[in-house]
Order: C-alpha cells, then structure tokens, then sequence
C-alpha cells in the first residue's frame, strides 16, 4: 500500500488539470499573450494572413 503526502496529492490535481487545457482556452491564452507583444503579433500574422502586420499595444 502507498500512501501519497496531501501535496503530492495535489500536485498530481494540479498536473492533471494542466494536461486538460489546451493553447486555445482562454485561461491559457491569457497567460501566453500576456506582455508578449512578439507572440500577439506572430499568431495574428498567420491567421489573418498579414506578413506586414505591426502590434504596438497588448491588453489582455
């Protein structure tokens, strides 16, 4: 029998919670655009097709 520590338990919560999400929630995506000018701008070049796209603000 093993016994897990009531961290470890919800570490494991956490993880499997984690590997549920996917880059196009919205809680992710918060946390990767946030700051990230570069990344805002790269994603809405290839989505939108615009190679000369400049992002000068953020908000998310």
């Amino acid at each position: 029998m093993t016994f897990i520590r009531q961290p470890d338990k919800q570490h494991q919560k956490d993880l499997q919670r984690l590997q549920r999400l996917r880059p196009i929630d919205d809680d992710f995506m918060r946390c990767l655009f946030k700051d990230n000018i570069p990344l805002v701008e790269f994603v809405l070049r290839i989505i939108i097709n615009k190679q000369n796209l400049v992002i000068i603000d953020c908000e998310t």
